[in-house]
């Protein structure tokens, strides 16, 4: 078996006003995601499009 590494790099942050998951029936909009500022130039025309897809990493919770 080989031992490869995936390394995984942030390049932003989802930001969430819901402190409980039963919250989330409460509002619409559950998060926001913020893409660092030195890396959205990389996202430039993502808005021509209906769906993205996030993988995302759940690291902490404040």
């Amino acid at each position: 078996m080989n031992n490869m590494r995936i390394i995984v790099y942030p390049i932003g942050r989802v930001k969430s006003i819901l402190t409980d998951i039963e919250q989330k029936d409460l509002i619409d909009d559950n998060a926001v995601i913020e893409i660092d500022k030195d890396l959205k130039e990389g996202l430039s025309g993502l808005e021509g499009f209906s769906h993205i897809i996030v993988i995302f990493y759940m690291q902490a919770i404040k």
